[in-house]
């Protein structure tokens, strides 16, 4: 494994854990687990909607359900994980530019990360009910640790 200084993720990667997660993205309807996702997170934990000043009103659960900023970030945020799954030798660099963007002008707390990202594996583990598998729990969470750690916060 290459230090942090590299850039380069600390995670070793398996054939079996690729193919997996491979496998699962294809299988997800990825806009709408993105939506799915970040109304949960908008919902459970509330506050964070201060981060969403632009997103208009989020006061009601039918309010975040129906607001077309919050399925457009699902999108905006899955096309990130994308990314990330396509570079998982390099997904802390693949994110440094969000990460700045993200924790420097935006100020958002990196415990935002692991947060969104269990509610993330609440809305997969949903929609693959009996097929969520440890092997399959354990690619993707291992795979959202990752992310939130080049996001600058801890999952695992």
């Amino acid at each position: 494994m290459q230090g942090e200084s590299t850039g380069v993720t600390m995670s070793e990667w398996t054939e079996e854990e690729r193919s997996t997660l491979r496998e699962m993205w294809g299988k997800l309807d990825v806009n709408d687990i993105g939506h799915q996702a970040v109304t949960r997170f908008l919902l459970v934990y509330p506050w964070a909607q201060r981060y969403f000043p632009t997103f208009g009103n989020l006061s009601t659960k039918e309010d975040v359900l129906q607001n077309p900023n919050v399925a457009k970030h699902g999108e905006t945020v899955m096309k990130g994980l994308a990314n990330a799954l396509q570079n998982l030798e390099n997904i802390k660099l693949s994110y440094s530019k969000l990460k700045e963007m993200h924790c420097d002008e935006f100020n958002i707390d990196p415990e935002n990360f692991r947060l969104f990202a269990s509610c993330l594996t609440v809305c997969v583990a949903s929609t693959f009910g009996r097929d969520f598998s440890i092997p399959r729990q354990d690619a993707w969470q291992k795979f959202l640790a990752e992310v939130v750690a080049a996001l600058g916060g801890k999952l695992r």
